[in-house]
Order: structure tokens, then sequence, then C-alpha cells
């Protein structure tokens, strides 16, 4: 029992690095942006580079090397005759303060905001270069990565050969939720089977939107624990980052919410380990520093993610051990919540429905 379980934490860590390996494949960067005839990937590449790393760290590092030193000049020259020390640092801290207020929360506000719509400009155009080399190769040729879609839907986890990974009763829920928002909408205007596919695809990106807003909370509490609220809060964002770099691709493929979770929780090793290099990138920095770090090197990780397949990544690890890791409930805890969010949502608005009718 003892060896198996030793055997298992081997297998989680080379799988992890199998990870960490997948995502500093950094050529494949170079590879889409040439690939990519129209040139939107290498423009809105630059584009984020410029606002995160132009803009946003340059106004990080103008305030800490020149205003803040300037002010500090200032009141160490005018103020200290008249005011004591501790009164001079009060007046630090407040004009700090203001500068945090008044222009840094609105640049990372700002940067956030554009950077994920240049997120998923960078995303549907890599997949447009990926479509297009799918197509110019001959079937028999395709590689590896290209069969992504099928072993999505049809192989969710590499845990053994031949194995079947079971989906989590969260997963099921939010399945079962996209349903019931979609039909609770439905029932405010008719439509055929298009206005259901398109109420069905809103209610999985609100759901999915919601589902990681309450995950990035969790995340967050995670990080207070003492002892192990830094490493815990490590992995949290290592999946949380991992999942998004993938996630424009699944959506893009078509692929349900549940089915991308289940998928995600299978091999839950190896998305740890892909999220890793952007997430310890920018946790040993302060908050905006990491902030602006992470925002430019996202769009390096969606490029590499787009061209990835983690099954053929793990394959050759597994079969040599012959163990399977099972499925970790990764958004479990964060589904409950969202799962009641959405179900009192809905209850809420037939009952509005039935008021107005």
């Amino acid at each position: 029992m003892l060896r198996e379980a030793w055997l298992k934490v081997q297998l989680a860590g080379a799988l992890w690095w199998c990870g960490v390996v997948e995502a500093v494949q950094l050529q494949r960067c170079i590879v889409v942006t040439v690939l990519d005839s129209t040139g939107k990937v290498l423009a809105t590449i630059i584009k984020c580079f410029v606002l995160n790393g132009v803009i946003y760290l340059g106004s990080i590092a103008c305030y800490r090397y020149i205003t803040s030193r300037a002010i500090n000049w200032l009141l160490m020259k005018y103020a200290e005759p008249v005011y004591n020390p501790a009164a001079i640092q009060a007046w630090e801290q407040l004009l700090h303060a203001v500068f945090q207020l008044l222009w840094l929360l609105p640049v990372y506000a700002i940067s956030l905001l554009v950077s994920c719509i240049w997120y998923q400009q960078i995303a549907v155009a890599a997949y447009e270069v990926q479509q297009q080399q799918q197509q110019q190769t001959p079937a028999q040729q395709q590689p590896s990565g290209h069969q992504q879609p099928q072993q999505l839907q049809n192989q969710p986890s590499v845990t053994a050969p031949g194995a079947a990974a079971p989906t989590s009763f969260g997963v099921q829920q939010a399945g079962v939720l996209q349903k019931a928002a979609a039909r609770s909408s439905s029932t405010s205007g008719g439509g055929g089977g298009s206005m259901m596919q398109v109420l069905e695809g809103t209610a999985q990106e609100l759901f999915r939107v919601l589902l990681f807003m309450v995950f990035t909370i969790e995340v967050y509490f995670v990080g207070l624990l003492p002892f192990v609220g830094f490493t815990l809060n490590v992995l949290f964002l290592s999946w949380l980052y991992a999942y998004y770099c993938y996630d424009y691709k699944w959506s893009l493929q078509g692929k349900h919410l549940p089915a991308r979770l289940s998928y995600f929780e299978a091999n839950w090793a190896f998305f740890a380990g892909f999220g890793f290099p952007c997430v310890i990138a920018t946790v040993l920095f302060p908050f905006h520093t990491g902030a602006a770090l992470a925002n430019m090197l996202f769009p390096v990780f969606i490029l590499v993610a787009s061209s990835s397949d983690p099954v053929s990544a793990q394959r050759r690890r597994m079969a040599s051990s012959g163990l399977s890791l099972g499925r970790i409930p990764v958004f479990t805890v964060a589904l409950r919540p969202t799962y009641w969010i959405i179900k009192r949502s809905c209850v809420e608005q037939r009952l509005e429905g039935h008021m107005l009718l």
C-alpha cells in the first residue's frame, strides 16, 4: 500500500514536470506567429506588451524610482524643519495611497479588461492558424496535437490505458445548471432550436464567469491559511492560469463546460505543472508588479496551449508506470456556491415571470 502510494506521488510529480516542460515550449509561439499571415497574433501581443510592460510596469517603476524619491526629498527639505518624523511618514503614506487609488488601480482595471479582449483575439487567431494547417495537411499525416477535440470528448483522462474517470458531482451539476439557466431564460421569449442554442451558450459563459469569480475568491482565502497558504495559493493559481490558457481553445472547439471541467480534473497534475511557470513569475513580486507580469506573459502561454496536446505529453509517462492517479475535484468547492447563486437566480426569474403574467 505504501509502495503504491509512493509510486503515485512519483507519477504525480512526473506528470507535473511534463506540464512544466509543455508550458515552456516557447518555439510554438514563434511558429504560430510566423504562420499567421494576417499578422493579428504579433500585433496583438505587441499591444499587450506596450500596455502592461511599458504603461503599467513603467508607471510602477516611475513612481518607485523617480516620483517617490522626489516626494521624499521635498518632504525632507521643506517639511522636516516644521513637522516631526511621524508626521512626515504619515504624509508619505498618504501620498502613496493617493497614487495607488487614483492611478495604479484604474490602470490595473483598464489593463485587465483590455488584455482579456486581446487574449480572446490572440486565441481566435491562433485557432484559425491551427485550422488552416490542419486543412492543408493530409489526414493521415496530421500531428497528434490536432486530435485534441476527439481526445477531449472520447478520452477525458489519461490515468491508465482503457481506464475511465467518473465525472464528479460538481461537474454534473454544472451541466444541469446550464440547461436550467437556458430554459429559464427562454421563458422570456420564444424561438426555435437556434435560439435555444444561443441561450445555452450564453448561460454557459455566464456560468463560467461566475464560477471562476468564486474560484478566484477561494484562491485568495486559501492563501491566508497558516503554514501551507503560500504553497496552496501557488497550486490553485497554477490550475486557474492553466485552465484559462486551454479554455480558449476548448471553447472554440465547441466543447461544453462540463466536459472541459471533467477533462481538467482528470489531468490535474499536468495542468498544475503547466500553469506553474506563469504563476511563479508573478507571485514573488508585489501585487501590481506581479499583475503586470502576468498580463504580459499570459499571451505566450495561450499560444503554447493552442498547439498543445496534454494526452500525448503524458502518454509515455502513464504507459511506463501502469498506474492511475484518479480525479481531484478541483472546482467542487467553487461549484457549490455557484450552483446556489444560479439556482436562486433561476427561481427569482421564474417568480418575476409569474408576477408579470
